[in-house]
């Protein structure tokens, strides 16, 4: 796999973050290190790189002319999956631009869903997309694998 050449606009940094976030992945536990130190904390995997790729995502939706709250309302980091995910998003023809973004952006993460929240069934409602390196967990059942 070869590095993304270097540039230094937006979009060659989130290619970078995006090779590199593709390359790390669970990291197992050296030695005999607790669990408590680990990145797998009983089930619960947290990835901090992902903050730094949901900044990257806020500033290309911004420049891409999407303002936050006004077209999508949240940008949510996924451990488990290791993604992101936008939310609240209204408008159907904003919800296929951002998810078309999001997919050129992470070309190596295969795996995403979209769905729909009413206005009764959460305090965010509107449509939420996610691209993510891993599948979820729940989909293992249907024979899906990382």
């Amino acid at each position: 796999m070869t590095e993304p050449s270097e540039g230094t606009g937006a979009s060659a940094r989130l290619a970078r973050l995006s090779h590199q976030a593709e390359l790390w992945g669970p990291r197992p536990l050296p030695g005999n290190r607790s669990r408590r130190h680990s990145s797998d904390m009983g089930g619960f995997r947290f990835h901090p790189e992902l903050f730094e790729v949901r900044s990257t995502v806020i500033g290309r939706l911004s420049d891409c002319g999407f303002s936050w709250f006004t077209d999508y309302m949240s940008v949510d980091i996924l451990h488990a999956e290791f993604g992101i995910e936008v939310g609240g998003i209204q408008q159907r023809a904003t919800l296929q631009q951002v998810r078309r973004l999001l997919q050129g952006w992470f070309p190596a993460w295969r795996y995403g869903h979209t769905q729909f929240d009413a206005a009764h069934e959460s305090i965010e409602p509107g449509w939420k997309v996610s691209v993510h390196r891993n599948p979820p967990d729940e989909w293992k059942s249907y024979g899906v694998e990382a």
